[in-house]
């Protein structure tokens, strides 16, 4: 079995990136980063802020579609070649993690992240001779 990575964010507060990754991103080819900075209402806002329930309309905040695929290439390894303090947005702590497999699950709570996956965490049901009755 194959494994792959994916990023979390390992702290209250929420997953962000910052300026210093989307421009590593998009050196690296990334086209959503290229084309955020290269947007004529791109401000170059050091850090990405909330608006509302979405991340952005290119003046100074990065769209979350940038990071919604936790397991995207050029996100990883932008944020292996910086590093996590300088990738992380303001109120997160990015984490690169293994995994097993091609499945996996993102839940948070308050911002801080945790990931499953079917080898790790998820439970299994089996049967077990019992029947339920819900009248």
């Amino acid at each position: 079995m194959t494994n792959h990575k994916v990023v979390i964010n390992n702290c209250f507060g929420g997953f962000g990136i910052t300026l210093k990754c989307v421009q590593t991103m998009a050196e690296m080819g990334h086209e959503k980063a290229i084309e955020i900075l290269n947007h004529k209402d791109f401000t170059g806002k050091k850090e990405p802020r909330w608006e509302g329930d979405t991340v952005g309309d290119y003046k100074g905040f990065y769209p979350r579609s940038l990071y919604e695929n936790r397991h995207d290439p050029i996100l990883i390894k932008a944020i292996e070649k910086i590093g996590t303090k300088e990738a992380s947005g303001e109120c997160g702590e990015l984490l690169v993690c293994e995994i097993k497999g091609t499945q996996y699950d993102i839940t948070d709570y308050d911002g801080w992240e945790t990931l499953t996956t079917p080898e790790g965490k998820w439970r299994t049901i089996k049967p077990c001779g019992i029947k339920w009755s819900y009248e």
